[in-house]
């Protein structure tokens, strides 16, 4: 039994350092100003990302997760995980018009860094794939 249990801390602090099971590793409190908006829209999507060392709390999708891709990424929003399997190439629903050039930005402080990010993507897939849940709220 003491083995299986020696086992299972291996592999969760295995995990842990392998990013499998990544919990944000957010020095101090972090704030982050986050909007979206697709080139054609009058429609400016905001909100405010708070992340802190002992948990992510407020209504976000999943701050969670938001915060743990930011922290993965060092707050450097073009390292950003996303979802990489993510496949853009013909898929026609995300080639909608008006839904075409995605631009995101980011200003605040990550982990007492100043941070200031405007990204444009050529299309919502793109978007989505380069940045994962960070901008979904």
């Amino acid at each position: 039994m003491r083995s299986r249990r020696a086992v299972g801390l291996f592999v969760t602090a295995f995990l842990l350092s392998m990013g499998g099971l990544a919990a944000p590793s957010v020095a101090q409190e972090s704030t982050l100003q986050l909007s979206w908006s697709a080139k054609v829209s009058l429609q400016v999507f905001t909100a405010t990302l708070t992340c802190s060392p002992n948990a992510s709390t407020q209504d976000y999708h999943d701050a969670y997760r938001a915060c743990s891709d930011i922290a993965q990424a060092g707050g450097d929003f073009k390292a950003l995980p996303g979802q990489p399997g993510m496949n853009c190439v013909g898929y026609v629903r995300w080639n909608v018009p008006g839904l075409e050039e995605f631009r995101a930005t980011a200003t605040g402080i990550w982990n007492g860094q100043p941070v200031s990010y405007d990204i444009v993507y050529k299309n919502h897939c793109e978007f989505r794939k380069a940045t994962g849940q960070v901008f979904v709220w």
